[in-house]
């Protein structure tokens, strides 16, 4: 994957393909695929990411960032930036975030309060828990600084070669579902694997 770069703006979006988050790894078990796409780009300090989801049922219970975002309607963004480890994001549909780090260990380290407070997020649905029901289309976009990757040292995303993946998922939606953008050739649902990233440079 290239990652462009692009100089920030609500307009910067609209001139970049969507990539469908559309691999039904687990068909027999999970067959569900529920319509999740995404935009990115970097301006060298943020990285810029756009989700648009379209799925039968949303719902949201975590309001609190570093919660267990991942069993409400939530999309996903892990990025290993060398082989010592890897960062998930995970944002659910009202915009609490998780960040994690895991080395090549299983060690996991969640992200400082101040590091969360530094990725923005703009979501189409208010920052309220609710039940599932129909909501149509929603979109959530991520404004990630190269700071946010609190194990490393970057102070820019220009140049960088990384490996990642991406992924929409709700296990505790009346429907389950695990999509990746990247297929994930493993029995079970997991998303924790990088051995199934994919090449990402950036611009």
């Amino acid at each position: 994957m290239h990652i462009p770069y692009l100089k920030s703006s609500d307009a910067a979006f609209d001139s970049l393909p969507e990539h469908p988050v559309a691999c039904c790894n687990w068909p027999e078990a999970f067959p569900a695929k529920p319509k999740a796409s995404f935009r990115i780009f970097h301006d060298g300090e943020n990285l810029h990411i756009r989700y648009r989801v379209d799925e039968p049922g949303t719902a949201a219970a975590t309001t609190a960032d570093n919660g267990p975002v991942w069993l409400d309607s939530c999309v996903e963004f892990f990025i290993a930036p060398d082989d010592a480890g890897y960062y998930n994001f995970e944002l659910n549909c009202i915009g609490a975030l998780l960040i994690g780090y895991r080395d090549t260990g299983g060690k996991v380290t969640h992200a400082p309060v101040d590091g969360l407070t530094t990725v923005l997020r703009h979501m189409s649905l208010p920052r309220l828990p609710f039940k599932e029901r129909r909501t149509g289309p929603w979109t959530g976009t991520l404004v990630i600084p190269a700071t946010a990757l609190f194990r490393h040292r970057l102070k820019s995303w220009n140049g960088l070669s990384a490996r990642v993946n991406f992924y929409k998922c709700g296990d505790n939606l009346s429907v389950p579902h695990y999509l990746s953008w990247a297929p994930i050739d493993w029995p079970t649902p997991n998303f924790h694997l990088p051995q199934f990233f994919a090449d990402a440079d950036f611009e």
